[in-house]
């Protein structure tokens, strides 16, 4: 119930043409993949996780060219929402914004993506990002040579105050300016309108009791984790660890001890355990595991 209430509330006020595509509610000037929505007005970051590797490359997306038009035509989303917001914060008056009227262009459209199952989640992620219910943006929209035509009806002379409101809110690091008359151009080499996402979920054990037999290989079933042996080791309270897993033939190997009684280990890209010594007696050892697992609902 509360991941379908976070995914109602992302899409409110927002044009939506697949269960994965939406407008930018205010563009960001540069952007790179992975990054992660905490909720629908976050900043997208990028903290926690590998980079990958991606390139602009020209889009045949319908979703594309129809989010363009919408971003570019629409009244109360895109650029026409922007300029007002604009406006509005910089309190600007109302007679005023009513006579600045909006002419948008651009040509043509690129898009930039990455394949959600190759993010590697470093071990820190779950402490950037406490919550539960997020949003990965995979995939981001661009067009090239926006021009943003303004013009002042109410005035011979674009007024300076909302030309620099403008200049402050329109945050796009590859911009030009100019002022001619009553109009103001506008013109951004490249701007980011669109993304996709999927859901993503953080879920997190915490202080799991394992009680595990020497010498077998013990059925864990735990997320990712198939089985765990223990061995001992060179001296005593030296065990051998070896974890096996659904995403790897060879197993995981490394030595814990009440002298180090922790060891941290990856199960692929997106889990990420720690396993602490408790104690030992009668050829049984126990254990204590935590850690996360992202996922893509």
């Amino acid at each position: 119930m509360i991941y379908k209430i976070s995914i109602i509330i992302l899409l409110l006020n927002i044009c939506l043409y697949s269960q994965q595509a939406t407008l930018f509610k205010n563009p960001p000037g540069n952007l790179t993949l992975p990054s992660v929505l905490t909720d629908e007005n976050a900043t997208p970051k990028t903290t926690g996780m590998g980079s990958i590797e991606s390139k602009w490359v020209q889009s045949t997306s319908a979703n594309a060219e129809s989010l363009l038009g919408s971003f570019s035509s629409s009244a109360d989303i895109g650029i026409n929402q922007m300029i007002k917001d604009i406006m509005v914060n910089a309190n600007i008056p109302e007679g005023k914004i009513s006579q600045i009227k909006i002419n948008f262009s651009s040509s043509g459209v690129e898009e930039r993506s990455i394949d959600k199952d190759a993010v590697a989640f470093g071990d820190d992620f779950p402490v950037k990002y406490p919550g539960e219910n997020m949003f990965l943006m995979n995939k981001l929209y661009r067009t090239k040579n926006a021009v943003i035509e303004l013009t002042d009806g109410s005035s011979a002379d674009f007024d300076p105050g909302v030309k620099d409101a403008f200049s402050e809110g329109l945050r796009f690091g590859n911009k030009t300016e100019t002022v001619q008359g009553n109009k103001m151009v506008i013109e951004i080499l490249y701007l980011m309108y669109a993304y996709e996402y999927v859901p993503l979920n953080i879920s997190r054990l915490v202080d799991r009791s394992l009680v595990l037999p020497l010498y077998q290989t013990t059925d864990v079933g735990l997320n990712s984790i198939a089985n765990i042996s223990v061995g001992e080791g060179a001296q005593q309270y030296d065990y051998l660890v070896k974890v096996g897993s659904n995403v790897s033939a060879k197993p995981i190997e490394f030595r814990i001890s009440n002298v180090n009684p922790k060891s941290n280990f990856r199960v692929g890209g997106k889990e990420g355990y720690t396993l602490t010594y408790i104690e030992s007696g009668g050829n049984k050892v126990t254990f204590s595991i935590s850690g996360f697992v992202i996922s893509f609902p």
